[in-house]
């Protein structure tokens, strides 16, 4: 009876490992091998470079582009994730980084591992190992969502319409229709009155 105790125990303790072994493969593998599903995963694909602070369990990030979502120019801020299946991403103290963003009760939270890639030198990275070239990994994300975004500069970027180079000249240019219409249009009733 006790063999068998022990026997059922050895066998729960190897089917749990071999549990989280594979959901932390899963977890791995459901990176840029299948772009396509994490692009559609997830809410917000940002670029953006990252700071840590509070040692390394919040990462304040600098939007540079949006790939997906509503691009803003206010900063990020993402809290490391405690607990979950799969590991949290890992980013250099100050660097760039690409990140597949999902939310929960309207924020966002850490990238896993796999969704959070360091770009440096023109590669993008996972773990210290080269995914592809930036470039390329832009262009293919880009393909999906067909969304480039660049936060404003400043609050007068893009924050109204220039009266002086746009409205005026084509207010200008449609008075000056509407004049030469009515010249022609008088003209034609003094050919023909009827």
């Amino acid at each position: 009876m006790v063999l068998v105790r022990v026997l059922v125990l050895v066998v729960l303790c190897v089917t749990l490992t071999v549990n989280a072994a594979s959901a932390r493969t899963n977890c791995v593998r459901d990176g840029i091998s299948n772009l396509r599903g994490v692009v559609e995963f997830s809410e917000v694909i940002l670029i953006g470079r990252v700071q840590l602070e509070d040692g390394g369990n919040t990462a304040n990030v600098t939007p540079e582009a949006y790939l997906k979502g509503a691009a803003s120019g206010e900063q990020v801020s993402l809290t490391r994730i405690r607990d979950g299946e799969c590991p949290n991403a890992e980013f250099p103290g100050d660097g760039r980084a690409l990140m597949f963003l999902t939310s929960s009760s309207g924020v966002l939270l850490w990238p896993i591992e796999g969704r959070g890639l360091v770009l440096k030198d023109g590669d993008a990275l996972d773990r210290g190992t080269v995914v592809m070239r930036e470039s390329e990994l832009i262009a293919r994300i880009r393909d999906i969502t067909g969304q480039y975004a660049v936060p404003a500069a400043s609050d007068d970027e893009g924050a109204g319409i220039d009266w002086l180079t746009t409205v005026l000249p084509v207010g200008a240019a449609l008075a000056g229709i509407m004049i030469a219409g009515l010249i022609l249009m008088r003209t034609w009733h003094r050919i023909d009155p009827s």
